[in-house]
């Protein structure tokens, strides 16, 4: 589990390290100002405040959502596993139990 957590930590550093890289280029897009837009329909409003904030977003790169979908598989089968082995565990316990 140590090794596992290190590697968190990794992706972690690694993806604070390409957000400050990327936040520069990021805001140096203007972007429009919809604080004067259709003041009277907050519908439309919050659609294009919500298009600016996706402007924003900086997502993660092809490499890195493949290895951070690795990281999720192997956690899940790695708990799978555990649970199965507490469920039969306690299943023997009970068991053992009831025969007394």
């Amino acid at each position: 589990m140590l090794i596992f957590a290190s590697f968190i930590k990794h992706l972690n550093s690694e993806r604070l390290i390409m957000a400050k890289t990327n936040k520069s280029k990021k805001l140096a897009i203007p972007l429009r100002s919809t604080a004067g837009i259709v003041k009277h329909n907050p519908l439309v409003s919050y659609l294009l405040q919500s298009k600016d904030e996706f402007k924003k977003i900086i997502w993660p790169t092809r490499n890195e959502a493949i290895r951070l979908t690795i990281v999720v598989i192997i956690t899940s089968v790695l708990i799978g596993m555990l649970l199965t082995v507490i469920d039969l565990g306690l299943a023997k316990a009970v068991d053992t139990l009831l025969k007394i």
